[in-house]
């Protein structure tokens, strides 16, 4: 019988894996899911701060939500650190028992969402190192909400022309809003 690979197997940068999962898995729902952060880290003279957009779509590029249109939502962290909080919302329009293939610039993620949830908790939230994820409490809080609805996250970088259009879209509301909320709050 041959063996069916699971979300573990599929590592970010093995297209082939990944298309091998896609097929094995029908039965489960595909989305993706498209983050992108603009702030400030920490320095001298300002405190760090982050927003992020997101964007779920269906595995056909077919919107199903996004946070372009709500009202800003600019956090007090280091704007990498507002990533975790982007899924933590967009969760909960994630359907149950998908896989969700993550998009975004940031490396850090393509490390973090390597494998599935499982892998994670064996490795007790560690990189390869040994060293803790810089974000491994929010990591944590994340897995714990979706491994009962049986959801997993993948990260990888886009592929197709869509993946790429759907990236950049969310990146220039992700700029552009946060300019306008600076711009807003200095007018203050």
């Amino acid at each position: 019988m041959e063996s069916i690979p699971t979300s573990a197997h599929c590592a970010a940068s093995d297209p082939e894996l990944v298309t091998a999962f896609r097929s094995a898995n029908r039965e489960r729902p595909m989305q993706k899911l498209f983050l992108s952060c603009a702030g400030i880290t920490k320095c001298a003279f300002n405190q760090p701060e982050g927003l992020t957009i997101w964007r779920l779509e269906h595995a056909d590029g077919q919107l199903i939500a996004t946070n372009e249109n709500a009202p800003p939502n600019i956090q007090n962290c280091n704007p990498n650190a507002s990533l975790y909080l982007a899924i933590d919302a967009a969760k909960l329009h994630i359907a149950d028992r998908a896989d969700v293939m993550l998009f975004f610039p940031q490396d850090e993620l393509l490390h973090v969402y390597n494998g599935d949830i499982a892998s994670r908790i064996r490795g007790g939230y560690r990189k390869t190192d040994k060293k803790p994820y810089a974000h491994a409490d929010a990591i944590r809080t994340i897995d714990k909400s979706l491994d009962p609805r049986g959801i997993e996250l993948l990260a990888r970088k886009p592929e197709s022309k869509e993946e790429f259009e759907s990236l950049y879209r969310v990146q220039d509301a992700a700029r552009r809003i946060y300019a306008e909320e600076t711009e807003r709050r200095l007018e203050r």
